[in-house]
């Protein structure tokens, strides 16, 4: 009778997943949430689970509160980089005031950077004083630490003065997708340069909804210059919806060299898993292009953030890897997370053949800091077993004492 329970469940989960079947479009029409909840939490398909979680973020389903709810509470580490982002996402829909304190704890700097733009930008939704404050401590932040090591394939404004501000750009573009660039950075300025707590915006918020229908529409009957397309293929990526991911995977080789390249960047900023294994085969591809090619794709890989990435990526590393690249393969590896991607950022120091940068060892470290407990307790592991000869031991202190690891 022990084993009964266990058996009951089993048999139960199969059940419900023989039932919801594995059509999720057709589910997503009938607004059938009880049956996407069942492939949630049952599904033996990985991707049928990550796409129901996201389809339960996209049509609003108060009953599974809970389920995102524990997912922001879990300790760091224990939740995929993506799925995290999707359920700060979905409580920000949901106007749950119980997501409010783990969303806060969800910006520090032990989360990967899409994590703790997903929880600004959920704290910014639900807009409550308290909840600002804490998206302008992590964006003030992030002028002594920025969050990714370069902006190349997101809307950014070139002319601004700090990080502060392209930071909180990342945050609005979301809330006002319906805004262009000099709007979102207006606004960023003028509420950084204020003493208010809540930024008031003469403006209603758009739904992401309306405004992906409107830029796919755009894109596709549309003759638009470079700039225009890359500006809607790229905010289209940003809204990360799940319909989104076929359309921009459709468009992506009838696009000319400069066009196919934000289309990349989209698909990235989507990161739907079921890319990843087109994004094995650009980093493969890469390898043998430019440094700027590698370090796109490497970037890209890091927004992905899957833990099936993390040996691609560390195979694209070599002595003779320019520091564009270095940035881009060690942030990627701390988007990733787990055991495996803190085991490589501590083998790149231990290695004695390596030489590193002063700018390695500062992305070491936050990533490695990003990996949560698995991270510090890969450093410490490598304190221990480090060599005394070949500069190992010195290189592993370095380190630990960069992360505040005594």
């Amino acid at each position: 009778m022990v084993g009964f329970p266990s058996l009951r469940m089993r048999l139960e989960r199969r059940l419900k997943t023989t039932l919801a079947g594995s059509d999720l479009e057709a589910l997503v029409r009938k607004r059938d949430r009880r049956r996407l909840r069942w492939l949630c939490k049952s599904s033996p398909d990985p991707i049928l689970r990550f796409r129901a979680l996201r389809a339960l973020s996209e049509i609003i389903d108060p009953q599974s509160e809970d389920l995102f709810l524990s997912m922001v509470h879990a300790p760091a580490g224990e939740i995929a980089t993506i799925e995290l982002s999707i359920a700060a996402q979905a409580l920000a829909r949901l106007v749950s005031r119980d997501a409010a304190s783990p969303l806060v704890r969800l910006l520090e700097p032990g989360r990967p950077v899409a994590v703790n733009l997903a929880a600004a930008r959920a704290l910014a939704s639900l807009g409550s004083p308290n909840d600002w404050t804490a998206v302008r401590r992590w964006v003030k932040r992030s002028e002594q630490q920025p969050p990714f090591p370069d902006l190349r394939d997101l809307l950014y404004d070139e002319d601004a003065e700090s990080a502060e501000i392209q930071t909180s750009i990342m945050v609005l573009q979301v809330l006002y997708p319906e805004k262009d660039l000099r709007w979102w950075s207006s606004k960023a300025k003028s509420w950084l340069s204020s003493a208010e707590g809540v930024p008031r915006f003469a403006s209603e918020r758009g739904a992401d909804r309306v405004v992906a229908q409107s830029l796919r529409s755009s894109l596709t009957r549309e003759r638009l210059g470079d700039d225009e397309f890359r500006h809607k293929v790229l905010l289209l990526g940003t809204l990360a919806r799940d319909r989104d991911y076929e359309y921009l995977l459709g468009i992506l080789g009838s696009e000319r060299l400069e066009r196919a390249r934000a289309v990349r960047s989209a698909l990235a900023l989507c990161s739907d898993p079921r890319g990843v294994p087109h994004m094995r085969q650009q980093l493969e591809l890469a390898r043998s292009q430019s440094p700027t090619e590698l370090a796109d794709a490497l970037r890209c890989a890091g927004r992905y953030a899957h833990l099936e990435l993390v040996g691609p990526i560390k195979d694209s590393w070599h002595d003779q890897l320019n520091q564009d690249c270095r940035n881009n393969l060690i942030w990627a590896l701390g988007e990733c997370g787990g055991g495996s991607a803190a085991g490589a950022l501590v083998d790149l120091v231990r290695s004695r053949d390596e030489k590193l940068s002063d700018d390695d060892f500062t992305w070491i470290g936050r990533s490695l800091l990003r990996c949560g407990p698995l991270g510090k307790g890969a450093v410490r592991g490598g304190l221990t077993i480090a060599r005394a000869g070949g500069g190992e031991r010195q290189r592993m202190t370095r380190l630990a004492s960069s992360m505040g690891i005594d």
